[in-house]
């Protein structure tokens, strides 16, 4: 009998926990390399992934402050982008906007702030590691990362055209 470890995909049951809901000082969302799909121009960062329909970029942090953005300019709106986050705990209390879906994967955990912004098509938060393969199918490896990380939400602001947001994680406090 084989008992090597392999990726599983994720049951989209198990995955899409919809959830409507209807200053700090923190750094910015900062890209693990000098990735020229990212910029940053003053409170606003554009991620151009109009050249890809399904993207990976790394990240060193990712935080949002009240007043900052991240703007994910997709192909389209069944486009994917995935976040892999290597630093500590994310705080976000500023707008994540996209055209598409955005994965935020970051096995520290997420703290949403009040009235923090998700404006996408699609959206997921996770402590645990995510990827593509080959053929775009989102995959989860249980192995790779504990996924320990603590997803706390506030009261969130989300956008009508959003069809859905999710949060997986072993640990999730509803504060807001």
């Amino acid at each position: 009998m084989n008992h090597s470890k392999r990726k599983k995909p994720l049951s989209l049951t198990a995955l899409i926990v919809a959830i409507s809901m209807a200053n700090s000082s923190i750094s910015f969302a900062t890209p693990a390399s000098n990735d020229k799909r990212v910029n940053l121009n003053g409170s606003i960062t554009n991620v151009d992934l109009t050249g890809d329909k399904h993207a990976i970029l790394n990240w060193t942090s990712f935080d949002l402050a009240l007043d900052e953005s991240v703007i994910f300019n997709q192909q389209g709106s069944d486009s994917v982008a995935v976040n892999n986050i290597s630093g500590s705990a994310s705080q976000i209390f500023g707008s994540i906007q996209a055209n598409g879906h955005v994965f935020l994967v970051n096995n520290n955990g997420f703290t949403f702030g009040q009235n923090a912004v998700i404006d996408t098509q699609g959206f997921l938060a996770t402590t645990f590691s995510l990827g593509l393969n080959d053929d775009n199918v989102l995959l989860t490896d249980p192995n790779s990362g504990t996924g320990t990380g603590k997803i706390t939400l506030g009261n969130l602001d989300i956008a009508n055209d959003t069809q859905y947001i999710a949060f997986y994680s072993e640990n999730i406090d509803v504060t807001g």
